[in-house]
């Protein structure tokens, strides 16, 4: 076992398997600590803080930050990297805790042999895919598996609400993901209203292929999702869907029982075709 929740865990594989190692180790560190952004009295300025990094995506806007933060430590020092914290509103103590969830994530996947012993974060064998937009949000879906679904300006529904709203600190709470169909988050609370925290916009596509989980098929020409939410399509669409994911879930299970083998040629490119089919049909103006 990783040294990260299960799910985060999964998602780390996956990320190896994807070919984006350190977008998966990356994404795994930030959501196993308290928040990189500092509450402020002003409530704006958290938001402004994470916009800066990311637009429709909370969980990519600390990624973001983490990733600026760790290069200028690496490449000037403690105290440059301590003055870049502060002028952005991060928190010190959360983003020195990430950097020892993601070495202790990489020291794992080595001595459990996912990754070979001289392993680089600069290797392009296991993190050929890390710059694709499509899959960061695919890692994102796997690693926060809670669905939200606009149904008009204000509300959306989710598995256990039907009056759910974005909470002010979320990126999506005003910009270009406020009027996205689709997000992930990672935790709902309950104040003035019931609140969704911690949100990404993602698209149908998304949804799909990596949100939720696949439990049903009964229902000729759909699937349901995540035990609320059904797909519907033409039954060669809905096949399509469903050998996809389950393939991905074969190459995965293969993976996790023998790490030392990698990936022939021809599952390459299946997963690299899946990434290709996530970044074609996402709307142009979903940009995370």
């Amino acid at each position: 076992a990783l040294p990260v929740d299960p799910l985060l865990g999964r998602m780390v594989l996956m990320s190896v398997l994807m070919g984006g190692v350190e977008v998966g180790v990356q994404i795994a560190s930030v959501l196993s600590v308290p928040s990189l952004f500092l509450a402020t009295q002003e409530m704006s300025r958290t938001v402004g803080q994470s916009n800066a990094f990311s637009e429709t995506s909370d969980v990519l806007s600390a990624v973001h930050a983490f990733e600026k933060w760790d290069d200028i430590y690496s490449a000037q020092g403690q105290l440059q990297a301590r003055k870049y914290a502060r002028e952005n509103g991060l928190s010190v103590s959360s983003l020195n805790l990430a950097r020892g969830v993601r070495q202790q994530l990489r020291s794992a996947l080595i001595s459990r042999r996912f990754l070979p012993r001289d392993y680089s974060p600069q290797s392009l064998r296991y993190n050929r895919n890390s710059s694709r937009l499509g899959l960061k949000i695919a890692l994102v879906c796997c690693a926060v598996p809670n669905l939200a679904h606009r149904v008009n300006k204000q509300v959306l529904v989710t598995r256990s609400a039907q009056n759910a709203v974005i909470h002010p600190t979320s990126v999506n709470f005003s910009g270009k993901g406020t009027l996205a169909a689709w997000y992930v988050y990672t935790e709902m609370t309950q104040t003035s209203n019931i609140f969704i925290r911690q949100t990404t916009a993602v698209s149908p596509i998304e949804v799909c292929l990596f949100g939720g989980s696949l439990i049903s098929d009964q229902w000729p020409g759909s699937v349901v999702l995540d035990h609320w939410i059904v797909a519907k399509g033409t039954g060669p669409d809905i096949q399509v869907l469903q050998k996809t994911r389950r393939q991905m879930s074969v190459f995965l299970e293969h993976l996790a029982q023998a790490p030392h083998q990698p990936l022939v040629k021809v599952q390459e490119s299946f997963v690299d075709n899946v990434l290709d089919i996530l970044e074609e049909i996402r709307e142009p103006t979903e940009v995370l």
